[in-house]
């Protein structure tokens, strides 16, 4: 009998592969729902995904950017 841990699929790819993948899913997700990314927020999250901007960073560049956009309209 093969226990649950086991039967489970290991990731075969690095951290920094399969965070891209994550952050591609969601983005088709979005996609899917009818909304798109800006350009802006997709320079964002490929500074995330190589690296060379935090979690915590990108949250508040995020959250910075669509709270101005929103107190506009």
């Amino acid at each position: 009998m093969q226990t649950k841990s086991s039967s489970l699929a290991q990731p075969s790819t690095s951290p920094r592969a399969l965070t891209g993948e994550l952050i591609a899913s969601a983005i088709a997700s979005q996609k899917i729902e009818g909304l798109e990314l800006d350009a802006q927020a997709r320079a964002d999250f490929a500074a995330f995904e190589t690296g060379q901007v935090s979690l915590s960073d990108l949250r508040t560049r995020l959250v910075t950017r669509y709270s101005k956009a929103v107190s506009t309209l």
